[in-house]
């Protein structure tokens, strides 16, 4: 062997097992996934890291099935080995339930941030007023709210405080050759029932 530690084979740690250097996993000419060497973890072997040479993807694996793979750009795919963002997140379900859930287990916000050269845009839970779902235009919610929508269901565009349906602070147009407004009751009170202001 050229090296102070090398194994042929396979290979069973019981305890704890201490490289002081960098391990090197590898399994020759293989092009097939299962020809690859994964480290196994559990009592059961469900959970293994593997270096697939076919795609070329580093992965997380339970019970021989990928769950996490990061490929040579850096893009890493949850249940999806072949991830085409940063993050993709893949099902295969038929509920509705989500994909993604970000949430905060004490008295902070449940937000996401997006930034382009400096710029924020915040968009989440706003923990400290209600628990309102806000859109900011600022690094956290609470500061230069563009978008509210209150547990009743009430729409605020900048206001954090919408009392109606739609409350708007601040002018408000219509852009179009034909510039409508309607106003419409499901209730019949006369000639009042609907109005359209043009």
């Amino acid at each position: 062997p050229s090296q102070k530690f090398t194994v042929s084979g396979g290979s069973l740690f019981s305890g704890e097992a201490f490289f002081s250097a960098s391990l090197d996993v590898f399994s020759g000419t293989s092009s097939r996934f299962r020809d690859n060497i994964p480290l196994h973890f559990g009592t059961s072997r469900n959970f293994d890291l593997v270096y697939d040479s076919t795609s070329s993807n580093f992965e997380i694996n339970y019970q021989d099935t990928p769950a996490i793979s990061i490929n040579s750009s850096l893009e890493v795919g949850i249940g999806t080995t072949n991830p085409e963002n940063r993050l993709h997140i893949s099902t295969s379900t038929t509920d509705t339930s989500s994909q993604l859930m970000v949430q905060n287990g004490s008295s902070g916000d449940a937000a996401i941030k997006f930034n382009i050269s400096g710029q924020s845009n915040v968009i989440g839970i706003d923990n400290s007023d209600g628990n309102k779902f806000k859109i900011s235009g600022f690094s956290a919610l609470g500061t230069y709210d563009r978008l509210t929508i209150d547990t009743s269901g009430n729409v605020g565009i900048g206001t954090p405080s919408p009392s109606y349906k739609l409350s708007i602070n601040g002018s408000a147009g219509i852009e179009s050759s034909e510039q409508y407004l309607y106003f419409h009751s499901s209730a019949s009170v006369g000639s009042n029932a609907r109005a359209k202001i043009r």
